[in-house]
C-alpha cells in the first residue's frame, strides 16, 4: 500500500466521525478528499502530502454549488474531478502572518515517519479543521452566503480570491440565482470588460466573448429555472 493511500485509510474514520462520511483517493497524485454532500452543497476537505517525502504540503477546505456548476457545465467543460470548486477558505490566507503560523504547527511532525509522527500530524490537522476549516464551512452554509457574506462584503477586486476559477461567470451566475441587486451593475462591468479584451485581441478572446453572450442571454431570458436542482 502506498503510504499516502495508508494515511488516507487513517483519516477515514477521523473524518466520517467529523461529518464528512464520502471520501476518495487519487491514486495518481496522493491527494486524499473528504467530503459530505446534500441535495446541493458540497463541503470538502483536502489533504495533499509529498509522496516522495512524507512530508504535509497543504490542506484546504471548500465548497461546491449544484445549482452553480450544472449552470456552468452549460457553457464551459469543467474538467474538475469529482467537483468544481466554487468557493475556497481566503478568509485564512488573507492574514499572511497568521497563514504562516498555521502551516509551521502543521508541519512540525513531518516527515511522518513513525506511528508517532502521524498520531501527531493527526491531532494537528483535527485542530487545523476544527479551528479553520469547520468556521468557514459554518460561515457558508449554502449560495446564499456566498451572496450576502462575499459579493456582498468584499470587494470586487477580491471576487477570484474566495471564488476561483472562471470568476466572472461563476459571480453572475451566483448574482442571479440570489436576486443580487448588485447583478446589472457587474453583468456591465463585465460585458465591458470582454467587449474591450475582444477588440484587442479577437482571436485569444473570441470564445470567451461568445461565452459570455450565451450565458448572459440564458439567465437574462429566465430559461435557468427550468434546470434548478
Amino acid at each position: 500500500m502506498k503510504f499516502n493511500e495508508q494515511i488516507f485509510n487513517i483519516f477515514k474514520s477521523f473524518f466520517a466521525e467529523k461529518g464528512y462520511p464520502d471520501s476518495k483517493y487519487y491514486e495518481h497524485n496522493g491527494a486524499l478528499d473528504y467530503y459530505r454532500k446534500d441535495k446541493n452543497n458540497i463541503h470538502w476537505i483536502t489533504i495533499t502530502l509529498d509522496i516522495t517525502k512524507k512530508a504535509f504540503v497543504d490542506v484546504y477546505g471548500q465548497i461546491s454549488f449544484l445549482e452553480v456548476t450544472n449552470i456552468l457545465q452549460k457553457f464551459i467543460e469543467i474538467r474538475t474531478n469529482p467537483f468544481e470548486k466554487i468557493v475556497v477558505n481566503y478568509y485564512l490566507y488573507e492574514n499572511r502572518e497568521k497563514w504562516t503560523d498555521v502551516w509551521k504547527a502543521l508541519k512540525a511532525a513531518s516527515p511522518l515517519k513513525t506511528k508517532e509522527d502521524i498520531e501527531i500530524f493527526k491531532q494537528n490537522i483535527s485542530n487545523h479543521v476544527d479551528n479553520y476549516i469547520v468556521p468557514f464551512f459554518e460561515k457558508i452554509p449554502n449560495l446564499q452566503a456566498v451572496n450576502d457574506e462575499i459579493l456582498n462584503r468584499v470587494p470586487q477586486s477580491l471576487y477570484t480570491k474566495y471564488i476561483p476559477g472562471e470568476t466572472h461567470f461563476k459571480v453572475l451566475i451566483i448574482m442571479k440565482l440570489c436576486n443580487n441587486l448588485k447583478y446589472d451593475d457587474f453583468k456591465i462591468w463585465v460585458i465591458n470588460t470582454y467587449t474591450n479584451a475582444y477588440k484587442a485581441d479577437p482571436n485569444k478572446y473570441g470564445k470567451d466573448y461568445e461565452t459570455l453572450k450565451a450565458l448572459l442571454a440564458y439567465l437574462d431570458s429566465g430559461e435557468y429555472k427550468k434546470d434548478l436542482v
